[in-house]
């Protein structure tokens, strides 16, 4: 009886009547949006590194040379080939291997795809914050609505209020339900949109939605 019932059970439970899976695969897609932006931000920071790494070894290995004298420019000429010949014919063996640039140039070739990723998963944090944002504005505006009623009827009212109460109370415990959750995803996008720095963008959803 017992084993039956458990699998009758997970069988509910996989059937969804009440489209608690939906509820849960929301959830699990809010949470994938604050891991995309954690990765985000890694490659983000990766290409700022890159882009100044490879400006940095473009800047050293410039030839610092004065034009405004022509005599010193000859001799800094001069000078330049005279020491360059003589690390040719005695190299330092203390010198420092040239760095290497191949993951900075790969980073910097990703650049255009690495922003648009970045736009994108902004685009889609900001969207489905607004979104739940909305959902609680409505239930929250749907409770006030069902709460407010007229103050005439003496004994009829009272009798009224019981009945609604009573017709209430079994969904209580899905609203409470429902807004935990949403609260869950909100804070997965407000992390994901603070990690990237978007804090205007957040702002900004907060703002249409009080004033739908």
């Amino acid at each position: 009886g017992g084993i039956e019932d458990s699998v009758d059970g997970g069988i509910d439970d996989w059937d969804d009547p009440d489209g608690t899976d939906d509820c849960s695969d929301e959830l699990d897609h809010v949470a994938s949006l604050e891991r995309a932006a954690h990765t985000t931000l890694h490659l983000v920071q990766e290409l700022k590194s890159s882009t100044a790494e490879v400006t940095s070894l473009t800047s050293v290995h410039k030839p610092d040379v004065n034009t405004t004298n022509t005599g010193d420019t000859k001799s800094s000429t001069a000078d330049a080939a005279a020491s360059s010949s003589s690390t040719a014919a005695l190299p330092n063996l203390r010198a420092p291997l040239p760095d290497d640039t191949d993951k900075a140039q790969f980073l910097m070739k990703l650049a255009p795809r690495i922003r648009r990723l970045e736009a994108d998963t902004v685009r889609a944090l900001t969207a489905r914050l607004e979104e739940v944002l909305g959902q609680m504005k409505s239930r929250k505006d749907d409770e006030r609505e069902s709460g407010t009623g007229g103050d005439g009827g003496g004994g009829s009212n009272s009798s009224a209020a019981n009945g609604a109460v009573t017709a209430t109370s079994g969904t209580i415990g899905t609203d409470s339900a429902a807004e935990e959750r949403d609260l869950l995803m909100i804070g997965h996008c407000l992390r994901g949109l603070a990690l990237l720095g978007r804090g205007k963008e957040a702002e900004g959803a907060f703002a249409r939605v009080a004033i739908m």
